[in-house]
């Protein structure tokens, strides 16, 4: 989860679950999901991470979701067998270079 707010921090990184992110409700006024959905294991799983994302806008506030599509070009080392596909993940590092100690909520 990556956050910006105009409290006395110009910005602030977090490491979360996509499905709990450390943030109160209706927080910010747009968030943004990016190549995140198709690492997620199941169906219901995916939903939990929109509806998260949906909690953390305020009322009339913006979320931009992002998913690879289905039709990838020659160069793309990934070929999908249907439209729901898992993309397995695996972390480069297990430590975080910016701890959630570092942001206000």
């Amino acid at each position: 989860a990556v956050a910006s707010h105009a409290g006395p921090l110009p910005g602030c990184v977090a490491v979360g679950d996509a499905l709990a992110v450390p943030f109160r409700p209706g927080s910010f006024d747009a968030v943004m999901s990016i190549a995140v959905l198709h690492h997620i294991s199941t169906p219901a799983r995916r939903l939990r991470a929109v509806r998260e994302l949906l909690r953390l806008v305020r009322p009339g506030g913006q979320v931009l979701i992002y998913a690879w599509a289905l039709e990838q070009g020659p160069e793309s080392r990934f070929r999908f067998d249907g439209p729901d596909q898992l993309v397995p993940w695996t972390p480069l590092s297990t430590t975080s270079p910016h701890p959630r100690a570092g942001c206000a909520r």
